[in-house]
């Protein structure tokens, strides 16, 4: 995944406009391999893969570094994975076999590790250590009661359990109950209010800095959910929401226990899962041959735009017909999802900006957007003391980070990715 900032500035200037600049992200060049070194070198490390691969920890044991733990079906696995584009890694479980887009289904809180971070199992702790204060991270403790016999098996269905060796029907700690703390959500694990604590376990995603999404139940109705998006967690402004209910067919309602459960699929091919991105949560289906392919949706909350802009991505505008297309100047950053109708992945700007290209030669751009329906409203939007639309402009061109200015009887510019942006067809219309 590539993590670029478009940055928006210029050359052509007018009152009460908003101008912004484009840029494009590079792709790294890509070396050439000798074809039948390569094939040998794939083949070696297969059957040692083959060789190695292992579901379960028994006490005493750990994982670290490129080490995972395998399902018996060969479906899942479970280690120190890259999430959210961030260079640190967290525990998780992935879909072993799709190397295009796999989901990583956080087993904890997102806790920063090291590439040689140890998963350890004791008899009657499972814990991981971490970069930061504490470093230990228990996951599960029987608080020294523990049986020698228990072990830590990551099972066919996704879901990572420590149970009893001679009784697997006794299960002591499953990370079904706790991987409501990433952004997607395994056929079998909850969405729920924790009894104990009385606070909601939450489906989060930080992708969109500097915005954040979270899910939770609506306890209020049955199969209920709330979808709630903000800036970040200490960001005092707007913040907007979003309520809808769960189809029968996809989830399973617990009465009592303010939970839902995602259903498993009927069919044993299929590969399904929950996942949130701004201001949207899918249902969706792997649909491709062998390892690669699409992700298919199979049901989306909102459906439309109108309801929530946020779901046309950074950079992408909602348009009267409820519609989602890129802002002039730019394009989808993932084409093929958007043909499927899946519009979070936002767009990117078609021509690189200054800043950032590779040779200063570049020239910045302006597009001109004077039919918007309200101003994007960001943590990140500041006011400068200019006093003319050309020290407007000139305060945004300072900074790399600036993606839009506007000039209207005092100036604004807007710093990082811009959302929630809808076009108006008709006055009054807003200029940035």
């Amino acid at each position: 995944m590539h993590a670029f900032q478009p940055t928006f500035q210029g050359n052509m200037a007018k009152d009460g406009n908003f101008l912004l600049e484009m840029m494009k992200h590079r792709h790294p060049m890509s070396s050439n391999f000798p074809t039948i070194l390569l094939f040998t070198f794939i083949l070696f490390a297969a059957s040692l893969a083959a060789a190695d691969a292992k579901d379960t920890l028994l006490s005493g044991q750990c994982i670290s570094g490129n080490e995972t733990l395998i399902s018996k079906s060969g479906v899942f696995e479970l280690g120190f994975f890259a999430y959210d584009g961030w260079y640190k890694y967290n525990l998780g479980i992935r879909y072993k076999n799709l190397v295009e887009r796999t989901p990583v289904f956080l087993v904890q809180y997102p806790t920063h590790f090291s590439i040689g971070a140890p998963l350890c199992f004791l008899k009657d702790k499972l814990y991981t250590i971490g970069d930061h204060y504490p470093s230990e991270n228990v996951l599960w403790s029987s608080e020294g009661n523990g049986s020698a016999a228990s072990v830590a098996i990551l099972l066919d269905t996704g879901n990572f359990v420590v149970r009893d060796e001679m009784n697997p029907s006794v299960v002591m700690w499953q990370s079904f109950d706790y991987q409501g703390t990433g952004d997607a959500l395994q056929p079998g694990a909850w969405i729920a209010s924790d009894t104990v604590t009385g606070a909601s376990i939450m489906t989060n995603t930080n992708d969109f800095f500097p915005y954040y999404c979270t899910l939770q139940i609506d306890k209020r109705r049955k199969r209920g959910f709330a979808i709630n998006v903000g800036g970040s967690y200490d960001f005092g402004g707007a913040s907007y929401g979003y309520h809808g209910t769960f189809p029968d067919w996809m989830v399973t309602y617990k009465e009592g226990v303010d939970s839902v459960q995602l259903n498993v699929p009927k069919s044993p091919n299929a590969i399904e899962f929950l996942k949130l991105e701004l201001g949207q949560v899918s249902f969706l289906r792997w649909s491709g041959n062998g390892t690669f392919g699409t992700w298919q949706p199979l049901w989306s909350f909102p459906s439309s735009c109108s309801l929530s802009p946020f779901i046309c991505g950074a950079f992408g505008a909602c348009t009267q017909a409820g519609k989602c297309r890129c802002i002039d100047g730019c394009k989808p950053t993932l084409a093929d999802e958007w043909d499927l109708g899946r519009f979070t992945s936002g767009c990117s700007s078609i021509h690189p900006m200054k800043c950032d290209a590779e040779n200063s030669f570049t020239t910045d751009t302006f597009v001109l957007l004077d039919n918007l329906q309200g101003l994007p409203v960001s943590e990140y939007a500041r006011d400068e003391p200019a006093t003319s639309s050309e020290e407007c402009k000139s305060a945004c061109l300072s900074s790399c980070y600036c993606t839009a200015y506007s000039y209207n009887s005092g100036c604004k510019i807007w710093q990082f990715k811009l959302h929630n942006l809808s076009l108006a067809d008709s006055p009054p219309y807003s200029s940035i």
